[in-house]
């Protein structure tokens, strides 16, 4: 019974561990571009809350870029590749430029806009890191299941 639950637990911490660790790769990702134009109001988030942003704040991959209605942007990369942020709109800022073949992601967020800012990551309609928990607690109920042991007497 100390083996399992002994096991349960370090299951449990590995799973948070690798939570913690995708945090930080993020945070540890390298600059890939900076603001080169900011008129009005313009904000950026780097994973806390957003801030205003100023020319020359530096941008890594995920970051994102958001211009109200009075506000638009320019994000220039390493490459010299620019990318405007129009008005009403978040961009989520390319591990490399558009000119090098990267996506762009962009977001409206006018008051029409049927999606909220700021709403949980996803992967396909998918909440990754609410799927990954799930499947830690199955995984550790499975095991915790398996090894119970059944091989008790019973005395008539």
């Amino acid at each position: 019974m100390i083996r399992t639950l002994a096991t349960a637990v370090t299951l449990a911490l590995l799973a948070m561990s690798v939570a913690a660790q995708d945090t930080t790769a993020q945070e540890a990702k390298d600059i890939v571009a900076s603001a080169s134009v900011v008129e009005g109001a313009v904000q950026f988030n780097q994973g806390e809350k957003f801030l205003p942003l100023k020319v020359g704040q530096t941008l890594r991959a995920g970051d994102r870029v958001m211009a109200m209605r009075n506000g638009s942007a320019t994000i220039r990369f390493d490459d010299g590749c620019d990318i405007k942020v129009d008005p009403e709109t978040m961009v989520t800022v390319p591990d490399e430029s558009t000119c090098a073949g990267a996506l762009l992601y962009v977001q409206s967020i006018a008051p029409g806009s049927a999606q909220a800012v700021g709403t949980v990551a996803t992967a396909g309609g998918v909440d990754v890191a609410g799927l990954a928990t799930v499947a830690a607690v199955v995984v550790v109920g499975n095991i915790i299941l398996w090894n119970e042991d059944d091989n008790e007497t019973v005395s008539p």
